[in-house]
């Protein structure tokens, strides 16, 4: 049995690490890799709990920061005395300073940097805060990951490293015409509203403030607009107060942390995803399993794009953005999505043998 130890910013329903690491973990031969992760902040613990019904284990650190330092340095050190890990996989570039170099100084013999984004943070002040936390975290790594040669090249440079998919489970997305009508009913949608998503945290890098920005205009031209925002995060406030100032708010829905994915990509007509960065844009490829057809920033990685329903407009051109929304129309055939992506890298059933090859090394 291998132990892997997996570094996680937070463990709610809904991230994108979390997923990437659950969808593994369901997959993975659990008889032969046994996943514990470390965390610093669990909001909701219905993932949590699944994860835990896996046979995995989660060690909830203090809020990352410099006065926590001392604290999580202890806590972390002795959880890798007790438990021996074979492997510490770390998803937090800014925090690989710590956990890497401790892992290392412990003689963790594996030791994973995993790129996610293709950028240091969404504020200029935390830009400044991470690009030496990074630099000193890297040289602890002894084997570089990255979900796309976006992050990869971001992180990394010239140095080598693998690109893991940030796979899915397919028939999590499939989509169900039952959950549609059973969901849309749940969430007061009329049948002729026309149901655009968009999942992620509300952060400035998902940058829902700019689709709220031209949804005016947007409902002059297509009045059955009803958009759903699935995620949670620091931005709720403001963009609640935004949708009440442009006054759209009876078009708007903040959903929250969901963990009834399938039956809300299966509600939806559309998807939009105008994120400033991505390392690649899980979501986005959720969205088209489920048949969406789907509209991302072009600042979205190509590569998730898996079929002709998807777009990609300049966040900057905003006209482009309403007009390329008004023109979109229902799929007729939503079972398409699903079909074109098996066997892809983007399955889980076809990547899950190339981290456990890994884990291996």
């Amino acid at each position: 049995m291998r132990r892997i130890l997996h570094i996680i910013p937070e463990f709610n329903p809904g991230g994108g690490i979390e997923n990437v690491v659950m969808n593994y973990y369901r997959n993975i031969d659990r008889s032969h890799f046994q996943f514990d992760v470390v965390t610093h902040s669990i909001a909701d613990s219905s993932l949590a709990l699944e994860f835990e019904s896996l046979g995995g284990r989660i060690t909830k650190m203090p809020v990352f920061g410099l006065s926590a330092l001392s604290d999580i340095r202890k806590k972390y050190a002795k959880l890798i005395y007790d438990n021996a890990y074979d492997c510490v996989h770390c998803h937090m570039p800014n925090a690989a300073f710590l956990y890497l170099k401790i892992a290392k100084s412990m003689g963790v013999p594996q030791r994973i940097l995993h790129s996610h984004q293709n950028r240091y943070a969404d504020t200029a002040s935390h830009v400044i805060r991470n690009i030496p936390l990074v630099a000193l975290g890297k040289p602890y790594a002894n084997v570089r990951l990255a979900c796309s040669q976006d992050a990869g090249d971001f992180l990394f440079g010239h140095r080598e490293y693998t690109i893991l998919p940030n796979a899915i489970e397919l028939d999590a997305f499939r989509f169900n015409k039952t959950l549609r009508a059973a969901k849309r009913d749940e969430l007061g949608l009329a049948t002729n509203d026309f149901v655009l998503g968009n999942v992620g945290r509300l952060t400035p890098q998902k940058n829902q403030t700019f689709l709220l920005s031209f949804l005016p205009a947007l409902l002059k031209k297509r009045p059955d607009i009803v958009v759903l925002l699935v995620g949670e995060g620091p931005c709720r406030n403001e963009l609640v107060s935004e949708a009440r100032d442009l006054k759209v708010s009876e078009h708007v829905r903040f959903l929250g942390m969901r963990t009834d994915m399938a039956g809300l990509y299966s509600a939806m007509d559309a998807f939009v995803f105008p994120s400033l960065y991505e390392g690649l844009g899980e979501a986005l490829i959720e969205a088209q399993v489920s048949g969406l057809p789907a509209i991302a920033s072009t600042d979205v990685p190509k590569i998730a794009k898996i079929n002709d329903s998807c777009a990609f407009i300049d966040r900057m051109d905003e006209n482009a953005w309403i007009n390329g929304v008004s023109r979109l129309s229902r799929s007729s055939n939503r079972e398409n999505g699903y079909l074109k992506a098996l066997g892809s890298q983007y399955d889980i059933e076809s990547t899950k043998d190339m981290l456990e090859m890994i884990y291996r090394q």
